[in-house]
C-alpha cells in the first residue's frame, strides 16, 4: 500500500521530484520524532540530494554528526552564553546530520554494521551532553575553566569506551 504525501513532511516549494524523494527516503509520520518531522526534515531531504551526487558516504554523514553533538556537550559545559547558543546550533546541525545519515542510506540502498553501531553512537552522545549541563552548573558557581572541560572528557572517554565491544562481535 503506497502512502500519500501527507505521510511526509512537505514544504510549498517541494517539487514533484522532492516529493518523490520524501518517500523514497525519509520515515512516515508515525515513525518520526516531533522535532525532526515539524522542522528538520522539511530541510534536510534537499541536503541529503544534493549529497547524494557526492562521494560522500552515509557514515561519514554519522562521524560529521557525532562531531557536532560531542562539540555540543563541550559548549553547554563552559556555561557561557555564547556556548550556549552556539551549542543550540551545534546540536540541531548534529540532529540534521543524524536525519541526513538515515535518508543517504535509504536513497542509495546501503545499510552496514558499522551504520547501526554509528548510529548507536550517536544515541550514546547524549550521555555526555546531559552531564555536560551538570558540568555548566558547576561553572556558574565559579568553577576554573579546566575542570569542568576535565570533566566532560572523562565523561566521553567512559560512554564511548562502553561501546567497544559492539565493534568487536
Amino acid at each position: 500500500m503506497k502512502q500519500s504525501t501527507n505521510a511526509y513532511p512537505t514544504l510549498p516549494l517541494d517539487s514533484e521530484r522532492i516529493l518523490k524523494a520524501r518517500q523514497r527516503c525519509q520515515k512516515p509520520r508515525e515513525q518520526e520524532e516531533i522535532w525532526s518531522w515539524f522542522v528538520l526534515r522539511r530541510v534536510t531531504v534537499y541536503v541529503t540530494l544534493l549529497l547524494n551526487r557526492t562521494p560522500f558516504t552515509p557514515n561519514g554523514v554519522s562521524w560529521l554528526g557525532i562531531g557536532f553533538f560531542l562539540l555540543t556537550g563541550w559548549l553547554v559545559a563552559v556555561g557561557e552564553t555564547w556556548s550556549h547558543l552556539l551549542a543550540v546550533v551545534t546540536y540541531n546541525t548534529g540532529y540534521a546530520c543524524d536525519c541526513i545519515d538515515g535518508e543517504l542510506a535509504r536513497l542509495r540502498n546501503k545499510t552496514s554494521r558499522r551504520g547501526v553501531f554509528l548510529d548507536t553512537l550517536i544515541r550514546a552522545c547524549s550521555i555526555p551532553i546531559v552531564a555536560s549541563i551538570g558540568l555548566a552548573l558547576v561553572r556558574w558557581h565559579e568553577v576554573s575553566f579546566g575542570e569542568p572541560s576535565l570533566v566532560y572528557g572523562i565523561v566521553v572517554m567512559s560512554t564511548m569506551a562502553l561501546l567497544v565491544p559492539s565493534l568487536i562481535t
